[in-house]
């Protein structure tokens, strides 16, 4: 009898558990399909969006004195022309900065990193690439220093888990386990999605560390976040994140991150540690007339790379063929219609 009392109480629970995972499926794809509708209008504002954003932070957490400051300046034309220049900028008048300063840039034929000391007129070159690396599109973070690709994609983050994946991604992800859909604790407008993401191999093909931890999305607002407490956990360590992000729509029409509130921690032998607080501040332009001279090297005062030339020289090649191709077609055709009218007379 005790065996016959366990099956039917298993019988009985499991289609529970099942339709209740079913409804939370549901549910997280429609989330998710509102994030990736607010996500695709912002990126249909990225080409033509100019941004200049700043970071005020330290490394002993919230309510010490901000010791850092940096500046970004993001300028793009198009899908396949950017160029971002970073400065650090004295929080002091007895401070003298230290830290180079950089851009990363790009264009239809080459992409570069330049560096120069504080003060300094001229740049220095640290690479030069014969291919495009679009400002739309996934940093290659094989090209640009790690340290930095977070902080070129900082405007866009309130769609963004922290290692960079698209929270639509994340949410449609068959390995992302849901643990709990409700409203959230600090809106109730908000919807609250906390679940995990196993470790896994990038699209790089670098391992990414498991990930944990809950995001509140604003339906309301294009499905973005509005803030964010994530772990992601490696062997050794864990590092934590928590952003609190205020937004606005901006002229494009798209919802823009306009500040996002940071802290960062770390675990590590079951001692957490704080490893700094940051406040990231934003301000938008829509302009696609940004001259072509800003995204090359001669912007800079730099020769341009030879393989430039020729990429330009076989462009050049292919669009000569090209019209030449669709003038020979368009003659043929007149012809054939001569012709028939020859023929009919």
């Amino acid at each position: 009898m005790r065996g016959y009392y366990v099956v039917t109480l298993t019988v009985l629970l499991t289609p529970c558990a099942a339709h209740a995972g079913d409804a939370s499926s549901a549910e997280l794809r429609k989330v998710a399909g509102v994030v990736q509708a607010g996500w695709a209008a912002l990126q249909k504002c990225m080409p033509s969006l100019q941004v200049d954003y700043e970071v005020r932070s330290n490394a002993a957490g919230r309510g010490t004195k901000l010791t850092f400051h940096a500046q970004y300046t993001w300028r793009t034309r198009g899908d396949d022309r950017y160029v971002v220049v970073a400065r650090h900028v004295p929080t002091a008048p007895d401070d003298k900065p230290t830290q180079e300063e950089y851009v990363f840039a790009g264009n239809p034929f080459y992409q570069f990193n330049l560096a120069r000391v504080p003060g300094a007129r001229e740049w220095r070159l640290d690479k030069a690439l014969p291919e495009s690396n679009p400002a739309t599109s996934q940093h290659n973070e094989n090209y640009l220093p790690s340290t930095y690709v977070r902080d070129i994609a900082r405007p866009w983050s309130h769609f963004r888990t922290p290692d960079s994946q698209p929270l639509h991604e994340l949410f449609l992800s068959d390995t992302y386990s849901v643990e709990n859909l409700a409203p959230s604790p600090v809106n109730p407008a908000w919807t609250r999605v906390q679940g995990t993401r196993p470790a896994k191999l990038g699209p790089n093909g670098k391992s990414e560390p498991k990930l944990v931890g809950w995001f509140d999305i604003d339906l309301q607002a294009g499905g973005c976040c509005r803030g964010m407490d994530v772990k992601r956990v490696y062997k050794a360590y864990t590092l934590g994140e928590q952003h609190t992000h205020a937004v606005q729509v901006g002229e494009c029409g798209a919802v823009l991150l306009v500040k996002d509130v940071v802290t960062v921690t770390s675990e590590a032998g079951g001692r957490v540690k704080n490893d700094g607080y940051g406040e990231w501040s934003f301000l938008y332009k829509v302009d696609d007339r940004v001259p072509e001279s800003e995204f090359t090297l001669a912007a800079f005062g730099l020769p341009e790379p030879p393989f430039a030339s020729r990429r330009r020289s076989f462009l050049w090649l292919y669009l000569a063929v090209g019209a030449l191709a669709s003038g020979i077609a368009a003659w043929s055709v007149r012809r054939k219609v001569a012709r028939g009218r020859n023929a009919g007379m």
